[in-house]
């Protein structure tokens, strides 16, 4: 009996500490992956929100989502500069569309490149500080950013007027040039979209959270008798 009841007492004490570990917001959940446990633990790490979102970004940018990403666009890239260079020249209409699609797939393929070389380096290196590659990477950036605006004034300027079917008018560009333009710049449009949403979401979940934490605690009068 004796035995017995120790070992009740001590698979009592054993539930007791698992639900205290569940309780805790850092405790992995079945169903939750890490980067949703970094995102909530990072809350108590950081006293600003714009550190709380910098912190978070990091943390996004060494995920397994941020590599699918990275691959899509990657993938997208390349069917881009190949498309651009077979049909140079098959859009009399808005002559640009074809080079537009060669440099963006060529400078996004060479920012590809330049991430997979930064992150080798740092892993062989002493410090995280950053290093040339970063910096021209943060340049090719910023031309991705300035010529896809480019491309959106070339591709949206003709949206209503283009035809694709008639070769014989002087508005004919070909299918498969407009077509990829089009469907890339609402793919980077709608993940640029994505990403100001997710900061927002992430602003929010800070002060959600930070409010809670120091929400002063209930008054309690104490009634004498």
């Amino acid at each position: 009996m004796k035995e017995k009841g120790n070992k009740q007492a001590d698979e009592e004490d054993w539930t007791d500490e698992s639900d205290v570990c569940l309780e805790t917001p850092d405790f992995p959940r079945r169903g939750r992956t890490s980067l949703c446990l970094a995102v909530r633990a990072a809350v108590a790490q950081e006293d600003d929100v714009v550190d709380y979102v910098k912190h978070v970004l990091i943390i996004f940018r060494r995920s397994s989502t941020a590599i699918v990403c990275h691959t899509v666009l990657a993938i997208l890239a390349i069917c881009t500069f190949t498309i651009g260079v077979l049909q140079y020249g098959q859009c009399p209409y808005e002559p640009e569309l074809p080079l537009f699609l060669v440099l963006h797939g060529t400078a996004v393929l060479v920012k590809t490149c330049l991430r997979v070389a930064s992150s080798f380096h740092r892993r062989h290196a002493e410090d995280n500080e950053r290093n040339t590659l970063d910096t021209i990477n943060d340049v090719i950036s910023v031309f991705v950013v300035l010529w896809t605006l480019t491309g959106s004034v070339w591709t949206f300027g003709i949206l209503n007027l283009v035809d694709i079917s008639n070769l014989e008018v002087s508005r004919y560009c070909d299918m498969l040039v407009f077509m990829t333009a089009f469907i890339l710049l609402v793919f980077l449009y709608a993940l640029f979209l994505a990403a100001v949403t997710g900061v927002i979401a992430l602003i929010i979940y800070y002060k959600i959270q930070t409010r809670d934490n120091k929400s002063p605690l209930p008054y309690i009068s104490h009634t004498t008798r």
